[in-house]
């Protein structure tokens, strides 16, 4: 067996196998990475004789995912053992002169190779060097990077040369002439962790001075907003009872925030009742005591950006059974055999519209199950439902049925989280197919007894044998015709009655029959002399 995967992530995998006997499974993680696209080795392009430089490697996928399991393998060109292969970043000591640094990163499913140019230097030049920076930025932010020399001792001084290298393989040369204090700027277009390397050369290209730090670029936030207990409608709750607020953070590009691009967001909420929290969390629980309008106010901030979003809460008086019942395909009560019915709850609450109220059903959860008369049996079971969803059920069978919906708070059943039970009846009945009327005679003297039978058959070639409704019409109009009856349950699906008619003439007998899902009628003819 094979498959092809077309994005990378981890996968699991299930086998069952089966036969008369049993089955057995067994399932396995398969990892597919993303593949590498591009590698980069950053670091400072200058260094001094016998001083370590740190190098990293960066990595750039198809997909802009996880690439491992990788393997690393750094090499030098000045024939020195590299014992850190296998291993993202590398530290090394060169001899003079100019050096390749280069990384072969590999995954199962290909590899690249980057490397990086240093130039490094003997001598030394007596310069302090001090630089100040933010640690954390937003991506396309232009970092400021001011730097100060002091304690040049040697005429070299006048006019030194820094080097700034960004760590995105970006970098830059400035002229002090003779200034003390300089500034740089530079702005980065993907997040990350970037080393910043600033060298200062004399006039003579001896190496005088250098400084290292870190700046971390998070992608900004674009906007928050609150996904639990409603994305979009309105949000009402129960005086008195919890309710479970979700957050979600977005970029941009309105895409849901996840990973370490965006860094840690932070949520300050206000509940409107006095009540405030802020969490790393994004997931706020909270009661409210009282019967009013709220709003609830949240703030998500990752260190370079903070979105905002308020929402009205209306609190409402939890309602008591008699304000909730089971609608049926707008309170159908009779229904055909094959035919689907849809039901849901409804809430009686003053003061709310449909919306509202809708938005308060998804506060509970629901588990519905169907008793049928007939049987005395439980069928269609559904557990755990959204008060508000509503719920299908198909019925094969003739029969009595009781709808049954038991309501909790939280998707807990239990005595403490137990709201209302309620239960509706439904009629299900077959189709009429076809009815069979029969006179017992075609002619017939005045006011002598002609008795009619009626056959009735259902869609199943059964003879029909549940509530029905019989129009019996007489042209032309005798006395007591029309005549309508009605039967709750026949014998064997036939109906009988007898008629005098106390005219001569030529008289027409229809029968019309209907069940509130299906009618059916049959003519038959009648001389009277």
């Amino acid at each position: 067996m094979f498959h092809n995967y077309t994005m990378p992530g981890d996968y699991q995998v299930v086998v069952t196998a089966a036969n008369a006997e049993g089955r057995a499974t067994i399932t396995a993680t398969v990892n597919i990475p993303d593949r590498i696209t591009r590698v980069s080795v950053v670091g400072p392009t200058q260094g001094l004789v016998g001083v370590p430089i740190v190098f990293k490697v960066s990595v750039t996928t198809e997909n802009g995912m996880d690439y491992q399991p990788a393997v690393y393998s750094w090499s030098v060109d000045d024939d020195t053992t590299v014992s850190a292969s296998g291993e993202q970043s590398f530290s090394h000591a060169f001899t003079n002169g100019t050096h390749e640094v280069a990384c072969i990163v590999s995954n199962p499913i290909g590899g690249i190779r980057g490397s990086i140019t240093v130039r490094i230097h003997t001598g030394s030049v007596g310069v302090d060097l001090v630089a100040s920076l933010k640690k954390l930025i937003a991506t396309n932010e232009v970092l400021v990077i001011s730097v100060q020399i002091t304690n040049v001792t040697t005429g070299d001084g006048s006019d030194l040369r820094l080097h700034f290298s960004f760590g995105d393989n970006e970098g830059t040369d400035i002229h002090t002439k003779g200034k003390k204090q300089l500034t740089e700027q530079h702005a980065y277009t993907h997040p990350g962790t970037y080393d910043i390397h600033i060298t200062v050369y004399s006039s003579a290209n001896s190496l005088a001075a250098s400084y290292s730090a870190s700046v971390t670029v998070l992608s900004p936030l674009g906007k928050v907003n609150i996904i639990k207990p409603s994305p979009d409608g309105p949000i009402v709750g129960f005086k008195g009872t919890t309710i479970v607020f979700e957050l979600r953070s977005y970029d941009k590009n309105e895409r849901p925030v996840e990973g370490t691009t965006f860094g840690s967001v932070f949520y300050s909420v206000n509940f409107g009742d006095n009540t405030m929290k802020n969490e790393s969390s994004s997931v706020f629980e909270h009661t409210y005591e009282e019967i009013d309008d709220y709003t609830f106010s949240v703030t998500a901030n990752n260190g370079v950006s903070q979105v905002s979003v308020d929402r009205p809460i209306k609190i409402v008086q939890e309602p008591g059974n008699n304000d909730v019942k089971i609608q049926v395909n707008n309170d159908k009560d009779v229904a055909a055999v094959g035919e689907e019915l849809q039901f849901s709850i409804s809430v009686n609450i003053k003061g709310l519209d449909d919306e509202q109220k809708s938005s308060l059903l998804n506060l509970w959860t629901a588990q519905w199950w169907v008793t049928s008369h007939l049987t005395s049996t439980s069928t269609h079971n559904i557990t755990n439902v959204k008060g508000g969803h509503p719920v299908a059920f198909t019925f094969n069978n003739p029969d009595s049925y009781e709808i049954h919906v038991e309501i909790s708070r939280q998707g807990v059943f239990n005595e403490k989280n137990h709201l209302f039970s309620t239960q509706k009846t439904v009629e299900i009945r077959a189709r009429l197919d076809h009815l069979d009327l029969q006179l017992d005679k075609q002619v017939a003297l005045v006011n002598e007894d002609v008795h009619a039978t009626i056959s009735l058959f259902s869609t199943r070639s059964i003879p029909y044998d549940h509530f029905v409704k019989v129009k019996q019409i007489v042209t032309p109009t005798i006395t007591g015709y029309p005549s309508d009856h009605t039967y709750p349950a026949l014998t064997g699906g036939v109906i009988t009655w007898s008629l005098k008619i106390e005219k001569k003439d030529n008289f027409k007998l229809q029968v019309q029959a209907d069940n509130d899902v299906s009618s059916v009628s049959e003519t038959s003819s009648i001389e009277v002399v």
